[in-house]
């Protein structure tokens, strides 16, 4: 038993060293959202406490979804990237499939961030207040601010872990494959195709 989880720990570690560039430009990616998600619903919201006489909530969830979306793009291009290199070495024969590698190089990125969420949600459910930890875990995942201060349910925390986790993985699959579902194939690539 005690061999077995010494080789998954060594397996985790290898994994980690052998994508730690990924890792690093995901947690970069969050780490650089946070500070814009502060930073714009912080201004959103004062202005709307000032000018709008606490009307202007319409304005923090629009920036909370617009910050939102540009995290997950942030992902989608990181992770859509990351298949696309490895499309050319899977086509050469020097590197397997990997189909969960999106959740997994996710996983780890959040790792922190996920554990945070999950005692931040068993203490909220057993007496109801996560106090210190749970403000930390709503300010490090600030770009869904809006989202968590207007929505009071259970789980909150984990349920907006989801779409990065799904971002990652369905977008390693989408550049593993060759398939592009944001932003057009370039003119110059379309055209050397054709011919």
């Amino acid at each position: 038993m005690e061999e077995q989880s010494t080789n998954i720990f060594g397996r985790i570690w290898s994994f980690i060293k052998a994508n730690l560039d990924m890792v690093s430009k995901l947690v970069a990616n969050h780490i650089g959202m946070m500070v814009f998600g502060l930073i714009v619903i912080i201004s959103c919201s004062m202005i709307s406490s000032r000018h709008m006489d606490g009307g202007g909530s319409w304005l923090v969830y629009i920036v909370t979804g617009v910050a939102v979306l540009v995290y997950l793009c942030l992902l989608y291009t990181a992770m859509w990237e990351k298949g696309a290199s490895d499309k050319v070495k899977i086509d050469g024969g020097r590197l397997k499939k990997k189909k969960l590698y999106g959740l997994w190089v996710w996983l780890i990125a959040n790792s922190i961030n996920v554990i945070l969420c999950l005692i931040v949600e068993i203490i909220s459910f057993a007496n109801g207040d996560g106090g210190i930890l749970e403000i930390i875990v709503r300010y490090y995942n600030a770009m869904y601010l809006g989202l968590t201060n207007a929505i009071d349910i259970p789980f909150i925390y984990i349920i907006i872990q989801l779409p990065g986790l799904i971002t990652c993985t369905v977008s390693y699959l989408l550049g593993v494959n060759g398939f592009r579902c944001i932003f057009p194939e370039p003119k110059g690539e379309r055209n050397r195709k054709q011919r």
